[in-house]
């Protein structure tokens, strides 16, 4: 091996080391760099792992089986790109008020295109079933049933960027006696016939009422300006009526 030769391969070694040993700091610096510039909460990141925590704000209404006003508020901890991990408080308001709390799991299935999914825990509200029965031509039994907290809840929904929302909600109330009232049908002179109270009576009985909606919400800004504008707009009813 001549001096060139040598030469030429000891120069090749010592670049290519040379370019190792400022690749390195080169790398390092950059993660620092996506460290230092990563939030640690903003309102609506660009993509899932842009902050270490971003809030939900949803507003919407529910389109069967009744217009069931909801907000839903959350905090979400992405784990990943695909995965993250969370808890929602939800607000609904149609003939009663609920309030649920659940731990929230979030899959992102593209990049616009996100699956919440959040089983929870009723802690306040109520519902009330009724249902009746003929056991005689003249008798009429009406059963009422009022299923309340704490029960449970799941709510799964669709979200585009977390804009526009298509949730499926079910909502189980728990009971434990039914109240049962009885109706006769009896003739009165002159005036024909009519039903007369019987009896009204509380059996013990437990099981459940079962309650699915679906419906829209709106998320991000717009979930989060609606739903200050339906709280407002739901003061100056109330004001107005009680005046």
């Amino acid at each position: 091996m001549n001096a060139a030769t040598f030469f030429r391969r000891q120069s090749s070694l010592a670049l290519l080391v040379s370019g190792m040993v400022l690749a390195g700091p080169t790398a390092v610096q950059a993660q620092e760099r996506d460290a230092s510039t990563a939030c640690a909460l903003c309102f609506r990141p660009r993509h899932p792992t842009d902050c270490d925590w971003f809030p939900i704000t949803e507003f919407g209404v529910s389109i069967r089986t009744s217009y069931e006003r909801i907000w839903v508020f959350g905090l979400v901890h992405p784990l990943d790109r695909r995965f993250a991990v969370g808890a929602t408080v939800a607000f609904t308001d149609d003939s009663g008020t609920t309030l649920t709390v659940a731990p929230l799991i979030r899959v992102n299935l593209t990049g616009s295109i996100a699956l919440d999914v959040a089983p929870g825990l009723l802690i306040h509200g109520s519902t009330t079933r009724l249902a009746g029965e003929w056991p005689a031509p003249d008798l009429w039994i009406e059963s009422s049933t009022t299923g309340q907290a704490p029960g449970f809840v799941l709510d799964a929904s669709l979200s585009l960027r977390d804009w526009a929302v298509l949730f499926v909600r079910t909502t189980v109330y728990p009971y434990e006696e039914v109240a049962r009232t009885t109706y006769a049908l009896t003739n009165s002179p002159g005036e024909g016939s009519t039903w007369v109270f019987q009896a009204r009576e509380i059996v013990p009985q437990a099981g459940t009422i079962t309650e699915n909606r679906i419906g829209i919400r709106a998320g991000s800004f717009p979930g989060l300006g609606l739903g200050v504008l339906a709280v407002l707009a739901s003061i100056v009813v109330y004001g107005t009526l009680e005046n």
